[in-house]
């Protein structure tokens, strides 16, 4: 009797850990993704060739956010590309907005960020990817304090 309670009890508390795991909002927000290199093509490989400059366009809608690369064809939020060594600019358009956005500190995209980018609509926040790998970062967007929105889009730092 013991050693069925025991072992009910260890399932039961195995299953509560891997709900909190997979449903607490853990697997969300910044960090490394697995998305493959080979995901990256010419439509959605930005600042290609020798262009030099990746603008990420940040917006607020509703209770969440988008971040829109700018290429042609990819929508808000969407999987997109760049090689390393070039400037990855994010930025917002029209009104009083702030923004911050976060790469997790264990997995960084370049050594020099070490932490939240700050920015505005009159001060857009750029920064240099050096590391080869998939990032998930998190963004939030406010119009004013209390009103913001956020998403965690993907970016893939990669050659191919």
């Amino acid at each position: 009797m013991r050693l069925t309670v025991a072992v009910q009890t260890r399932n039961a508390l195995n299953l509560a850990f891997c709900i909190l795991i997979t449903g607490s909002g853990l697997a969300q927000g910044p960090g490394p993704c697995s998305d493959p290199p080979t995901l990256c093509i010419s439509t959605n490989r930005c600042a290609p060739g020798t262009a030099t400059t990746c603008t990420v366009t940040l917006a607020k809608n509703g209770g969440s956010a988008t971040a829109t690369p700018d290429l042609a064809g990819v929508s808000a939020n969407n999987l997109f590309c760049l090689a390393p060594n070039k400037v990855l600019k994010f930025k917002t358009v029209g009104g009083s907005k702030t923004f911050i956005v976060t790469f997790s500190a264990s997995h960084p995209p370049s050594p020099s960020v070490t932490g939240p980018l700050r920015g505005s609509s009159s001060n857009p926040v750029s920064i240099t990817p050096t590391v080869k790998a998939c990032y998930k970062y998190s963004i939030e967007v406010c119009e004013s304090p209390g009103s913001c929105g956020s998403t965690d889009p993907k970016i893939i730092i990669s050659d191919e």
